[in-house]
């Protein structure tokens, strides 16, 4: 997959959906005092973060070395679940998919319906 596409694969298209419906949720798991993913990531030495100089609000999330590291063994393996994810859909299917992940991913959710998609 090129990188140009990558703003359009299917773990981002996932993780933007998650990031429109997860806030929902975080409360539950803050009030349970469960660990972050990425303080879980921080920890593991895979990724650092850093606040932004101008808005304390910002955080910048990037990967270390042993991240990358990490990124690239894995990416083989990665790419052969997502073909394998594509291929077990129809064209018109996963564009579909696309589609209603992109709307609920900009806040549309709620007005999804099977026949908007």
């Amino acid at each position: 997959m090129a990188m140009q596409d990558f703003s359009h694969s299917l773990p981002m298209m996932l993780y933007r959906a998650l990031d429109a419906v997860m806030p929902r949720f975080r409360r539950i798991f803050a009030a349970a005092g469960l660990t972050g993913v990425v303080d879980r990531l921080t920890a593991s030495g895979l990724i650092d973060r850093r606040r932004s100089d101008s808005d304390r609000r910002v955080v910048y999330v990037f990967a270390t070395p042993a991240g990358r590291e990490l990124e690239e063994r894995l990416m083989p393996e990665v790419a052969q679940v997502y073909a394998e994810l594509k291929a077990s859909l129809d064209d018109e299917t996963w564009a579909r998919l696309e589609v209603g992940l992109q709307s609920l991913a900009a806040g549309g959710g709620a007005s999804l319906t099977p026949e908007t998609l």
